[in-house]
């Protein structure tokens, strides 16, 4: 099995902010790079710790389609969400693959639409 995406590097003189989220998230501060050196990576941790933030701006810098339900409501916008992806450099094998990203939040709004 091939391994595509070999590094994440997050370059942390990019960050617009420390004090916003997500760049005051501990993990982003600690860490200078996200190795890949399995097929499969699990990313796991308590919910608020940057999982899903992370792997979001992994999609986005990727460049590939990222499912989603531009219809939820949000009761605050943060400008510095979707910024995150601007940050990271990506060391791939073979050059970039095709992809999508199908979120937790994406599936669970997917489900409750079927069973209604």
């Amino acid at each position: 099995m091939t391994i595509h995406l070999r590094r994440v590097t997050l370059q942390h003189d990019k960050f617009p902010t420390r004090d916003h989220y997500p760049f005051n998230l501990p993990v982003l501060a600690d860490t200078d790079a996200v190795p890949f050196s399995t097929p499969v990576t699990l990313f796991v941790g308590e919910n608020g710790t940057g999982k899903s933030t992370l792997l979001e701006a992994m999609a986005r810098a990727c460049g590939i389609h990222m499912w989603s339900n531009a219809g939820r409501a949000r009761c605050q916008h943060n400008p510095y969400e979707a910024l995150l992806d601007r940050c990271l450099s990506l060391d791939w094998s073979d050059g970039a693959v095709p992809g999508a990203y199908f979120g937790s939040e994406t599936f669970r709004d997917f489900a409750d639409s079927l069973e209604n």
